[in-house]
């Protein structure tokens, strides 16, 4: 239980001191000039040490800055590609408006009034919901470390990405695409349209990434920029790290590639005349970008070349569980909320198939 004791100062002032042991049995004290605040805060530090919800004060009173630095520094678990832009988002947005606030300042009201100065400075959404997302994850660990007693940025509203229209190639667009690319181009189209991989991770195929003989190639790896360089890291999740069987026609063109002579460093099947690993804005720049202005038009990513490979795998009646592995998703909800609308035709083929069924089933009044 708390205690309040009244005293006086040098000068003669009364004053009211608020006595109890915190949870670890620590004597603390807080003086008051009123003895119905300190009423008060008798009986809220005893509601919150009943309840387990009582905060250290002083580590509470702290600033966000330091804490959100040395947060963000003790984490190891993400890649370094990830890292270093998620260090920039802390840099530019997190830090300014809130590094010099003491963490129980901050308040949601606060957060969405910034999140919507960012929303007015141009920032796309996706961007906006990254530092938050940051936002909210260092103070969600404040929260487990009990210098919080709720997490501020949970609960806001964040703006939504303009629905990007999904583009789908037919098999003869893809073929009219690679037509007019160079060999290493063709090639690398064709990876993502025929087996789904990203751009990165055609990028950083290796001769020990193939066995043409079985036709199965190994992701382990992709291709990401780190602090100015390209390099070669872990897959997106570690689903994307994979093993999948390639068609014929891949192979063909996978052959007629490495007969041009490979001499790619730590064995990179695709890459620049001098060996080096390639930088995604210049291929776009010199390579993709004329091709498709060339011959299927604007607009199209390389991306999409991964969902035309999703619609020709369900073309072909392929069950959502096999698509989701060969994409290497993280779970099967993530390649039905992506590629859900796309399952429409199996839906239909699937309510015909349960009328085949009953050619001549009775009806009843």
């Amino acid at each position: 239980m708390a205690s309040i004791t009244a005293t006086k100062t040098q000068g003669g002032d009364r004053r009211w001191i608020v006595r109890y042991r915190d949870d670890t049995g620590r004597s603390r004290e807080r003086w008051f000039v009123r003895k119905a605040e300190a009423l008060r805060y008798r009986a809220q530090v005893e509601v919150d040490l009943s309840d387990g919800t009582w905060i250290e004060p002083s580590a509470s009173n702290q600033k966000a800055g330091p804490w959100i630095t040395q947060w963000f520094e003790a984490r190891s678990n993400i890649r370094p590609s990830t890292k270093t832009s998620q260090e920039g988002l802390l840099r530019n947005h997190v830090l300014p408006e809130f590094g010099h606030k003491r963490l129980a300042s901050i308040n949601t009201s606060h957060i969405d009034n910034w999140i919507a100065a960012l929303g007015a400075k141009g920032l796309a959404p996706s961007t906006i919901r990254s530092v938050h997302h940051l936002l909210r994850s260092s103070l969600e660990a404040a929260c487990r470390d009990r210098l919080l007693l709720r997490n501020p940025a949970v609960g806001v509203s964040l703006p939504r990405d303009a629905q990007r229209e999904m583009r789908v190639l037919t098999p003869n667009e893809v073929l009219n695409l690679t037509d007019c690319m160079n060999q290493q181009a063709r090639c690398m189209t064709l990876f993502g349209a025929l087996a789904g991989l990203r751009w990165g991770e055609t990028a950083a195929l290796r001769l020990q990434s193939l066995d043409l003989l079985r036709r199965r190639i190994t992701v382990t790896h992709t291709l990401t920029q780190v602090e100015g360089q390209m390099v070669l890291g872990p897959p997106k999740t570690p689903k994307s790290k994979r093993s999948l069987t390639i068609p014929k026609r891949l192979v063909a063109e996978i052959e007629a590639h490495l007969a041009t002579g490979v001499k790619g460093h730590d064995g990179l099947i695709f890459t620049t005349s001098n060996g080096t690993p390639l930088w995604p804005r210049n291929w776009r720049r010199r390579i993709w970008s004329p091709a498709v202005a060339a011959t299927v038009g604007e607009p199209l990513r390389y991306h999409d070349l991964r969902r035309t490979h999703v619609a020709m795998l369900i073309e072909q009646g392929q069950h959502p569980k096999l698509i989701q592995e060969r994409l290497g998703h993280s779970s099967i909800r993530t390649t039905l909320d992506v590629y859900g609308h796309l399952f429409r035709g199996i839906d239909e083929a699937a309510a015909d198939a349960i009328d085949v069924l009953f050619p001549t089933a009775r009806s009843h009044a």
